[in-house]
């Protein structure tokens, strides 16, 4: 439970120190005023945020989150993919500099145990003066904003790397790596290894440390999260002091990860290649931090 309540994405907001100094403004939609019209301007762009009774993606009519975006002489609407819960966000912030409007940053919460929050960011495009949308994807958690960490007056999308989620161990004894993602053109870049970024991993491998500390008191899952803390001393470049803690602290009992499909599933669900299989988990994690781009030969 202790680990789990760390990977809350409210954590990560509140590891920003002060208030960020670029402009942002936000609205949001929950039950209490789903019924609402809610209206945002900002920079010569404004975003309404509704609930409509939409067809959703499978095929069931409900109410579904709806943003409408109106600037540089042209609008765009989109839906959230699906929605279950009246929760949903939108926010006008700074994340390209390249164009000459902010972006639009819509959150739609999906509903479910540990999902998701699905993230779509919409931005006006100069050369064709038509606004474009960038599917960020779906991550674990409630709704996340962006954040402007480093105050430069350019927000990113702070979350953590869902990709170790259950990968050696169960959700609540995994503690993912802080993931910094930024807006280039229409994609995506993953900036969490940029130097001004460090300092919210060294907070965060704080925690990771109490968390392994934690965990071996009480004999609970604990390579769930040092796979998460090698990560992390990867980024910060420290890898020889983190592979000596994994080589001490690794429960040497669990199975958990040591057999991947290096390829993808069939449509029974079984491997289509020949299963790699792991003789420990040090090497396992080995594997998967070279896969993932933590480490490099």
């Amino acid at each position: 439970k202790i680990i789990t309540a760390v990977l809350s994405t409210s954590l990560l907001t509140g590891l920003i120190a002060s208030p960020a100094i670029a402009e942002i403004v936000s609205v949001e939609l929950d039950q209490d005023n789903a019924d609402k019209q809610n209206i945002i301007q900002s920079q010569g762009v404004q975003a309404t945020l509704t609930y409509e009774e939409r067809i959703d993606i499978e095929g069931i009519m409900s109410e579904v989150p709806v943003l409408n975006i109106s600037g540089g002489g042209a609008s765009i609407e989109t839906t959230a993919s699906y929605s279950s819960f009246p929760y949903s966000q939108a926010q006008i912030a700074e994340m390209d500099p390249a164009n000459n409007l902010p972006e639009v940053i819509f959150s739609s919460f999906t509903g479910g145990a540990h999902c998701c929050n699905e993230v779509k960011i919409l931005t006006f495009q100069p050369q064709t003066s038509q606004w474009e949308i960038v599917d960020v994807g779906f991550f674990d958690g409630g709704i996340n904003g962006v954040e402007d960490f480093d105050q430069n007056g350019v927000y990113e999308f702070i979350t953590y790397d869902n990709r170790f989620l259950y990968k050696y161990s169960s959700y609540a004894g995994s503690f993912a790596p802080v993931q910094v993602l930024k807006l280039a053109g229409l994609a995506m870049k993953d900036v969490s290894k940029e130097a001004q970024f460090l300092p919210l991993h060294r907070k965060v491998l704080q925690d990771m440390w109490q968390a392994i500390e934690v965990v071996t008191d009480e004999g609970y899952e604990v390579n769930g999260v040092l796979a998460g803390y090698m990560a992390t001393k990867a980024i910060l470049g420290e890898t020889t002091s983190g592979w000596e803690l994994v080589q001490y602290r690794y429960d040497r009992s669990s199975d958990w990860g040591l057999r991947e499909c290096p390829t993808n599933y069939d449509d029974q669900g079984n491997c289509a290649s020949e299963w790699v299989d792991y003789e420990s988990f040090p090497a396992a994690l080995r594997g998967f931090l070279l896969e993932t781009g933590y480490l490099s030969e």
